[in-house]
Order: C-alpha cells, then sequence, then structure tokens
C-alpha cells in the first residue's frame, strides 16, 4: 500500500472502527490502504462471521472510480471459483453528503505473494492459470495480475483478488485513457499495453508468465531473455511454457487453460527426457538421404540436425516445411534439415515416438537431444524449435 494525499486521508475518516455498515458490518480493524481505497476487516452481525469490507474513499477525487467499483462487485459477484475472492454484498454509506461505495467479500487469511512463501511455485501458477482460464471463459480480462493481487492462503488456497480494473470483452479499453491515467501496473505489463493496446487474455498470461519466471528465478524477464544459472531455475519440461507466456507477440502466447494443463503435466520421460540414441536400422522410409548417408547427415553431422518425421498424405507436414527451411537460413545454415517418411507404418512411427505428424528431432553429436511433437498448430511447434536451438 502507498501513502495517500492528505485531503484523501481526511476524507477516509469517515471509515472507522466501531462503523456499522448497512445495518449489519461492525468495522474493526483497517487491512490495508490505496491510493484509491482501503480495505476493512468486519464483523457480519446477521451470519457472526468475519467479512473484509472495501471501500472507495477516493471517490470524491476520482468521481470515475465509483463506478469502476461498482463494476468490480458486479464482476466479482458473477464468479464462482475457488481461486477467485467470493463477494457477499455490496452497496453505499452516506460520506459527508456523498455517496461512499463498498463491497463486502470473504475476510482471506495469509499474506499476498508480495512475500508469502509457497510450497510450490509451479502449483501456485496452476491455479492461477485456471482461475484466469475460468475469467477468461467468462469474457474478462483481469489486466492487473501482479504478486500483490495475489493472496497465498494459510489454508492453502492461491487467490485472485482486485478486479478493480477488469473488464468484459465488450468494454475493454486502451491501457492509457486520453488523461494520461495508466491501467494497471507497468512492472507485470504486457509490451502491447505500452503500445497503447487493448489488453487481452493474452496481456493477462503475459503477466502471469512474468510472476513465475520471477518467483523461480528473482528475475523479472521473459523466460527467453534469461541466461546462465537463471535460466537452469527453470524446470526444463517448461522453459518453452514460459518462453511462450513472456513472448512479446500475443498470438504466440498459449491461452490460461493450456498454461493451466501444462503446468500440472508432471515432469515425465517423454516430456523432459530425450529418447534412447538412434541407430541406422532404426530408420525405415527416407527420403532426400539414403540409409548409407543418414548415419553420415544425421548421426555423425558436424552440425545439428533437424529430422522431420512426415507422412506424405500429412497436410502440416507440407506446410512446415518452407518455415524450418526459413528457420535454417535465419541460423546461417549452420543447421541441416532432413525429411524422414514414416508413411503409414504404425509401428515404424512407434520406433521414434511419433505420436503425430509432423513430429521434429534434433541430433546433437548423433544424440536426440530435442523431440517436438506435432500435435499444436505450426505457429508454436516453430516458436519451441526457436526456443531450443536458442538456448
Amino acid at each position: 500500500m502507498t501513502e495517500v494525499p492528505a485531503r484523501h486521508q481526511r476524507m477516509g475518516e469517515q471509515v472507522r472502527e466501531g462503523l456499522t455498515v448497512g445495518g449489519r458490518y461492525y468495522v474493526q480493524g483497517l487491512l490495508g490502504k490505496g491510493g484509491l481505497g482501503e480495505v476493512w476487516e468486519a464483523l457480519d452481525g446477521n451470519l457472526r462471521r468475519p467479512v473484509a469490507i472495501k471501500f472507495v474513499t477516493g471517490v470524491m477525487l476520482y468521481p470515475d472510480d465509483a463506478g469502476r467499483f461498482a463494476r468490480e462487485a458486479r464482476t466479482l459477484a458473477a464468479l464462482n471459483h475457488d481461486s477467485v475472492v467470493t463477494v457477499h454484498d455490496a452497496g453505499t454509506i452516506d460520506h459527508d453528503g456523498h455517496a461512499l461505495p463498498y463491497v463486502v467479500m470473504e475476510l482471506l487469511n495469509g499474506l499476498t505473494w508480495e512475500t508469502a512463501q509457497v510450497d510450490s511455485v509451479i502449483k501456485a501458477g496452476a491455479r492461477l492459470a485456471g482461475a484466469l482460464a475460468y475469467i477468461h471463459a467468462a469474457k474478462i480480462v483481469h489486466r492487473d495480475i501482479k504478486p500483490a493481487n495475489i493472496m497465498i492462503c494459510t489454508d492453502g488456497r492461491t487467490m485472485l483478488m482486485d478486479f478493480g480494473i477488469a473488464r468484459d470483452d465488450k468494454s475493454l479499453t486502451r491501457t492509457a485513457t486520453t488523461t494520461g491515467k495508466v491501467f494497471g501496473t507497468p512492472a507485470y505489463m504486457a509490451p502491447e499495453q505500452f503500445q497503447g493496446s487493448a489488453a487481452t487474455p493474452a496481456s493477462d498470461v503475459y503477466a502471469l508468465g512474468l510472476i513465475l519466471v520471477e518467483k523461480l528465478t528473482g528475475q523479472r524477464a521473459p523466460a527467453s531473455h534469461l541466461t546462465g544459472g537463471a535460466r537452469n531455475a527453470i524446470p526444463k519440461h517448461l522453459m518453452s511454457l514460459l518462453a511462450r507466456m513472456t513472448s512479446h507477440i500475443p498470438q504466440d502466447r498459449p491461452s490460461a487453460a493450456e498454461c493451466a494443463l501444462q503446468l500440472r503435466a508432471p515432469a515425465t520421460p517423454s516430456v523432459s527426457a530425450p529418447p534412447k540414441r538412434r541407430t541406422l536400422t532404426d530408420v525405415t522410409d527416407v527420403t532426400d538421404v539414403t540409409d548409407a548417408s543418414f548415419h553420415t547427415e544425421v548421426l555423425t553431422s558436424a552440425k545439428p540436425v533437424i529430422a522431420l518425421f512426415y507422412a506424405k498424405w500429412d497436410g502440416p507436414s507440407r506446410q512446415i516445411v518452407p518455415s524450418l527451411e526459413a528457420i535454417a537460413s535465419e541460423y546461417g545454415n549452420q543447421i541441416e534439415i532432413v525429411k524422414i517418411d514414416i508413411d503409414r507404418n504404425q509401428k515404424n512411427a512407434a520406433k521414434y515416438c511419433v505420436m503425430a505428424v509432423p513430429t521434429l528431432n534434433v541430433y546433437v553429436d548423433g544424440e536426440v537431444a530435442k523431440t517436438i511433437v506435432g500435435a499444436k498448430p505450426k505457429v508454436a511447434l516453430l516458436h519451441e524449435l526457436r526456443d531450443f536451438l536458442d538456448s
């Protein structure tokens, strides 16, 4: 929480310990104060349970925030998810002759992720990604994902809070308004928001990816910008995901639902460990190289080799070949490309762990250093390949 102007502080004096709100909520103690609002602990006299009440104490200085606050209450009231704070009630109280809005929420016990420790950053990230998938499905963009808006509760829950600048997809506004007011927290904003574009679900995914990178490495930077020890602090099976989440291109980022799925997936050998070394006898139906030249051009090549396992009838295989040739050119032709037709032989496909076509194996010094399964959009497959080549 930040310091607020003296005038603002005077306006907040009406909110005090002992105040009764809505005829049933007895204000007991201040939990936190920000530039535009205060959160107080209170007792619900009807149900005899503790609650949290949020007031917009800056309503006189910033009248537009009253409407924004009302939208927050309506937004939260419509949501029902284990990782989204629950709204119980909303209304207004008289504040020096003006209506002071408030919203009553469940009282969360814990610390924000600015200081709180978690047993597993990945598990916390999966819960948050699940919450984002839920609100995105409801056509809502949060627009201010940051550690201060994430509560790590003592009961084990990870909660997404503060929907004060959330928007549904019909009312998304630009990051900077004509008055110069910025929506969101610059440290966790996606690049497109700095360029004045409207926030989208991909912007929320970027912010979450940045938080996960920061919590895993201690550095707040896109995963593709990490080097050395910081890069090694990220589980290998999640490097590609975090690189995509923090891509500067919104279209390259995965959906929150995909993030949740991959963050929950265990680091199985099929994902994180390379297959066993291939020998010449493992190879059949080779095109563009002969059986004899495969050993020379792939297994003993001085350059990394991208082997494309494809089927003649497969449309995506044909689409990806020009892109692979472009990648080879981008890297100064320091890599080779070999196309291997698995045809319709499922037994042959199984030898290479080819579960979908196209599938890429990257061979380095005769070993399979990377397998990229093609059961994903072409742009995602190529992005994952570039990430590996850059690592």
